[in-house]
């Protein structure tokens, strides 16, 4: 299950308002946004891997901040061909 590449599209955040006291964190399950195949050139060959685009957020109560991360992995595995027919498929 490796992961080739990272990559950061979009890092947002907002402080919100200043507050004292007790604050909650809510982290989001990663969301898959996307999953299509690219090719790669690796050495001299390319090669077929997934590029997945997912997004990621955390919110802080009571002030009100928040956290948005966008990115992409690149992703290769056996069963990349089975991965990309379910997400096409189901969005899972």
């Amino acid at each position: 299950m490796p992961v080739l590449s990272f990559r950061l599209k979009k890092l947002s955040g907002d402080v919100g308002e200043p507050k004292t006291g007790e604050v909650r964190i809510t982290s989001s399950i990663p969301k898959i946004k996307n999953i299509e195949e690219r090719e790669i050139t690796v050495g001299s060959s390319k090669q077929k891997v997934l590029g997945i685009d997912f997004e990621y957020s955390v919110t802080y109560e009571p002030t009100k901040a928040k956290i948005n991360v966008e990115g992409e992995i690149l992703y290769t595995d056996k069963k990349q061909r089975e991965i990309l027919k379910n997400w096409k498929k189901e969005k899972k």
